[in-house]
């Protein structure tokens, strides 16, 4: 029987290239069945925050394993991007929740491991969401260069409350874990062109 293209995690008939690879799309499908369909569904539309989810992956070393190049990692660490793929198919198919998480740590680590700058790397943010204190505070983010180190100051938010001009309450907008920033300083410490 030829290995079918679309994932089945019941009848999971991959080949993969190592024996860390399988253990890691094993576990993590076993996570999800573990959890079971109506718990899945349930905790979707009730918007329940995925703690659980977060803590297998922390525990199990899976971000850590999947999205760090060989030379910065111990042991099985690789950035594969066909494991990667593998590993972006499970989530999805369990929920776009899950596969969220994984895709913004993708957006914020991949420039950084695939850039052709050979100083050390001493740390990274993964910014998705940034909001200016003011315009002042606006205009400096917009100075900010490619591969510029920067130190951004500010607060995380957890929601914003919206009003019209006449005071009307309008809603509510919550972060869901995309590190929301409220921007208070913006200093750009050292520019490679400059």
């Amino acid at each position: 029987m030829s290995a079918s293209i679309l994932i089945n995690p019941k009848c999971l008939n991959r080949q993969y290239p190592d024996q860390i690879s399988r253990e890691i799309m094993e576990k993590t499908i076993a996570f999800f069945e573990n959890k079971g369909k109506r718990k899945l569904k349930e905790d979707d539309h009730s918007r329940t925050w995925y703690a659980d989810f977060l803590d297998f992956i922390k525990e199990e070393k899976i971000f850590y394993t999947l999205l760090t190049p060989s030379e910065y990692g111990k042991g099985e660490t690789r950035w594969d991007t066909w494991r990667n793929c593998e590993f972006n198919e499970i989530l999805a198919f369990y929920g776009l929740t899950y596969w969220y998480t994984w895709q913004v740590t993708i957006l914020g680590l991949g420039p950084i491991w695939k850039s052709t700058n050979t100083e050390p790397l001493i740390g990274s943010i993964n910014l998705i969401h940034a909001i200016p204190a003011n315009k002042t505070i606006y205009q400096q983010l917009l100075t900010i260069n490619d591969w510029d180190t920067v130190n951004i100051v500010g607060r995380e938010i957890y929601s914003v409350k919206s009003y019209d001009m006449d005071d009307i309450f309008l809603g509510t907008w919550i972060d869901t874990g995309c590190n929301t920033l409220l921007v208070d300083s913006v200093t750009v410490l050292y520019n490679p062109d400059r």
